[in-house]
């Protein structure tokens, strides 16, 4: 007992020590590109002692859990067990037990999902719950392989019939063993597809944001402004009436970006003239917008969606704003999905901010054209920026520069999968290993009674594939439970749930990655039984 776990116990500390190194150095690169992403600053990261010491702390523990079960196997089998070729310490029992357990974990964690959907507890729960249900599955496992096997091994019996009989024995002989890499197999594709579900979600839901709310064809501004807050360089006076005399502009309006005291909070608003007869200026999550239009006007304002959560207020209350006229309280006629300045955001109108905020000057101007006049409009507004110093952007330009950095990100999503992936690869090649080290004799044997090295090849192919088929199926449907999950919990930071979206062509392709990720995992170790040396895998024991 004290053996393994020790030897548990090295490896954890071992793995902890490279893991907090190669978590430094990833740490800088997830804040540069964070950074580039928000067009805002970060600090890098500093090397601290409780973090170090908490993660190879965590690692240790981690491990020594690990080990306990198959230290006590170890330690409890007798030692006439425990000296045959092939161990039968798998248990029928134990496994039975693990059955019941999976069934129990699964409806808890169902159940925390449910009661987080409708928010009879805390949203960010569901999550919790949606990792109870795959803790559950995995559990069941073991004692249902039998059955598992018998239908993932179906279709390869019609191209490989023995060497898929011989593979699923095989995968049958250790349940415990065989389940976990299934598990590995399971929990990768599960969360790998509930994080790219998730991401792709709240990039479509970014996507729409600045559609329905950087509405204009041309937008004039000294400098891009700061998306943590949102201020801009000042633009020069009288520089907007300028532009709403140029020929052809048929909407002109100011944005202008203020810090402000929302009750607690410390919020931006934003303050525009609202002369458009369209609602081309909020992505509304409450409020209607023929209402919302005309409260605006009237004084009233919207909050942003994660101001609205954090403050808990709603359309009809008031919000305490605190003005050159002390602390005043705003109706609130909207609330607009929002995520400049981190969702913490104020619209008001021009005349109501300069009443209570003594707001002045001019961040940018937007534009909307006659379309038959746009490019003359161009060159009268580049030449009336030139004179200036200012910039003239085009939407078609601002949207460029926001998917540029939603690029990013997706580049990043595909490094996690590719990373879940790879992780589920080695579990695969250290099972296959190990079940080749157990059927070293068998595999001999074999090869005397001329199964050819092909169709040794195949039998390892076919374990992984078996186990392939049982742990990624069902891993596309918790995947989809993890994104809903993880969707819901969005409304703690957005202030909003994202709205989960299928994409079929996505799941497709990362079923055919991980499929191909098996095949490339198992060549190694099908090479290897496949070049055995006869003689001495006959002496093997």
């Amino acid at each position: 007992l004290s053996m393994v776990l020790r030897e548990a116990a090295i490896l954890g500390i071992i793995g902890s020590i490279l893991g907090c190194v190669a978590g430094y150095f990833g740490a800088g690169l997830l804040n540069q590109s964070t950074a580039t992403l928000l067009g805002i600053s970060i600090p890098s990261s500093a090397v601290g002692i409780t973090p170090i010491a908490l993660a190879i702390s965590c690692g240790f523990l981690v491990s020594l859990l690990g080990a306990c079960l198959p230290a006590l196997t170890a330690a409890k089998a007798s030692p006439s067990e425990a000296m045959k070729s092939v161990s039968e310490s798998d248990s029928t029992r134990l496994w039975a037990l693990w059955f019941v357990i999976g069934w129990i974990v699964i409806a808890l964690g169902v159940l925390i999902v449910w009661a987080s959907t409708y928010q009879y507890i805390s949203v960010r729960f569901g999550t919790a719950g949606i990792v109870m249900v795959i803790l559950g599955v995995i559990f069941l496992l073991p004692a249902s392989l039998p059955l598992l096997t018998k239908i993932a091994a179906a279709p390869l019996m019609a191209w490989m019939p023995v060497e898929a009989s011989l593979a699923r024995r095989q995968v049958l002989r250790h349940p415990g063993r065989s389940a976990m890499t299934i598990g590995i197999l399971l929990v990768a594709m599960a969360m790998g597809l509930g994080m790219a579900f998730t991401i792709l979600d709240n990039i479509r839901d970014v996507q729409l944001w600045y559609k329905r709310t950087i509405v204009g064809d041309f937008f004039v501004r000294a400098a891009m402004p700061d998306m943590s807050s949102g201020h801009a360089a000042d633009m020069p006076d009288g520089f907007p009436e300028k532009v709403a005399a140029v020929d052809g502009i048929l909407v002109s309006d100011t944005m202008r970006f203020v810090s402000a005291r929302a009750g607690e909070l410390s919020v931006i608003v934003i303050v525009r003239q609202f002369n458009s007869k369209t609602q081309d200026f909020f992505d509304l999550v409450q409020g209607e917008e023929n209402q919302v239009m005309q409260g605006i006007r009237e004084g009233k304002v919207v909050l942003g969606s994660v101001l609205a959560e954090r403050s808990q207020l709603s359309v009809g209350d008031l919000v305490e704003l605190e003005t050159t006229e002390g602390k005043v309280k705003v109706p609130i006629v909207g609330v607009t999905n929002e995520y400049l300045a981190g969702g913490l955001t104020l619209y008001m109108q021009t005349e109501q901010a300069k009443r209570l905020l003594s707001v002045e000057g001019t961040d940018a101007v937007i534009v909307r054209t006659d379309p038959a006049k746009r490019n003359q409009v161009k060159q009268s507004l580049q030449q009336l920026a030139d004179s200036e110093g200012l910039m003239v952007q085009s939407f078609q330009e601002m949207a460029n520069i926001i998917e540029n950095m939603i690029n990013g990100v997706v580049g990043g999503l595909w490094v996690v999968l590719f990373l879940g992936a790879l992780i589920a690869a080695f579990g695969l090649i250290n099972t296959l290993a190990m079940n080749i080290l157990e059927q070293t004799r068998e595999i001999g044997m074999l090869r005397v009674v001329a199964m050819t090295r092909q169709q040794i090849r195949r039998m390892i192919l076919a374990q992984a594939l078996i186990m392939a088929f049982i742990g990624i199926l069902p891993g596309v449907l918790l995947g989809v439970g993890v994104a809903g999950a993880m969707n819901l919990s969005t409304l703690i930071v957005t202030g909003h749930a994202v709205r989960f979206q299928w994409y079929p062509g996505f799941i497709l392709g990362a079923l055919v990655a991980e499929v191909i990720i098996v095949i490339l995992a198992a060549m190694f170790p099908a090479e290897r039984a496949a070049r055995l040396n006869l003689a001495k895998a006959l002496q093997y024991e």
